[in-house]
């Protein structure tokens, strides 16, 4: 082969794997709360805080996550670029997700996953995150 057609392989590789769609079988762990996690810059200065947020299994954002978690199982693509920060971040158990404008993405043992989504689409977790 020549070093042309040997260095393209890399990048077909990656075209090829982020080009796929997957389905995960994303789910919170039973009865347990979820950490929502945000990030707020102090005013004038170069800190930043973390804000954490249980949200209790009985409430309905954790509902309306869970319902979102099964009609979202489907369309993951994936990632091999470093997230962007800031978002939502949920954790629950083994679940990772961070919400961030127009996408979403996830952690699993399989590497790490991407989806686009409307910001709508996870409203419902921006007034229990503070944002």
């Amino acid at each position: 082969m020549n070093r042309i057609a040997i260095s393209a392989i890399p990048l077909l590789l990656v075209a090829a794997l982020s080009g796929c769609s997957r389905t995960l079988h994303l789910e919170l762990p039973s009865g347990s709360p979820v950490h929502l996690q945000t990030d707020e810059n102090k005013p004038g200065s170069s800190v930043v805080d973390t804000r954490d947020v249980l949200l209790q299994p009985d409430t309905p954002s954790y509902k309306r996550l869970q319902e979102w978690l099964v009609h979202n199982q489907e369309g993951w693509s994936q990632s091999m670029a470093t997230n962007p920060g800031g978002g939502i971040r949920v954790h629950a158990g083994n679940l990772h997700l961070q919400f961030v404008g127009g996408a979403v993405f996830t952690w699993t043992n399989k590497g790490q996953f991407q989806k686009e989504i409307r910001e709508e689409d996870y409203a419902f977790l921006k007034k229990p995150a503070g944002i």
